[in-house]
Parts: structure tokens; sequence; C-alpha cells
């Protein structure tokens, strides 16, 4: 339960993260290679603190992951159009769970964690 809830919490945050930072009118490429170099530079610290894990694997799947998130705001912002906040919230949560499941799997399958 508690996980659920943190995950909740995170997309959530994600989601307003996405809508607040990038707005359809601001330079996107700009502010979205800032925000990949910051989530590279928190995978590698935290895959230092961790020791075991390996840290091209964590930038792999911590970055694509951003990423695979944030094409899902592209598409609702600049494909549908989307411009209600609560729309926007609940169209990305569907985004962020089906993302989610599919990243995850794939991440298993490529590193071989099944």
């Amino acid at each position: 339960m508690l996980t659920g809830l943190i995950f909740i919490l995170f997309m959530f945050a994600l989601g307003n993260f996405f809508y607040l930072v990038f707005p359809e009118h601001s330079n996107l490429v700009k502010r979205l290679s800032v925000s990949v170099v910051s989530i590279i530079l928190l995978t590698i610290f935290y895959c230092l603190t961790e020791g075991g894990n390996s840290i091209l694997e964590g930038i792999i799947t911590v970055g694509g992951y951003f990423l695979f998130n944030f094409f899902a705001h592209l598409l609702l912002i600049k494909v549908f159009k989307v411009e209600n906040y609560y729309l926007y919230l609940v169209l990305f949560f569907i985004f962020f769970i089906i993302i989610t499941i599919f990243y995850t799997a794939l991440m298993q399958d490529v590193f071989n964690y099944s």
C-alpha cells in the first residue's frame, strides 16, 4: 500500500513538473537537456552510493524512463492539445502506468533480471 502511494505521489510530482516547467511555448530542447543532465547526475550519484549497481545500467534505466514520460507529456501537449490541468493529470497518469509496465518489462528483458 505504501509503495502504491509513493508511486502515485511520484506520478503527480512528475506530471506537475512536466506541466509547469515545460509549457507549450517554452524552449523545450534547452529545458529537456538541463533536466536530462540533472537526472543523469542524480543517477550516477545514486549508483555510486549503492555500490554494486552499474552506472551505465542506471543511466539507461532512469534516463530512458524519464524520456518516455517526457514524450508522453509532448504527446498530450502538442498532439492532443490538452490545456485543462486536471484532464492533463488524468491522461498523464494513464500514460505513466502504461509506460511503467512496458518499460519495466523491457528493462528486465534487456538486463536479464527475470
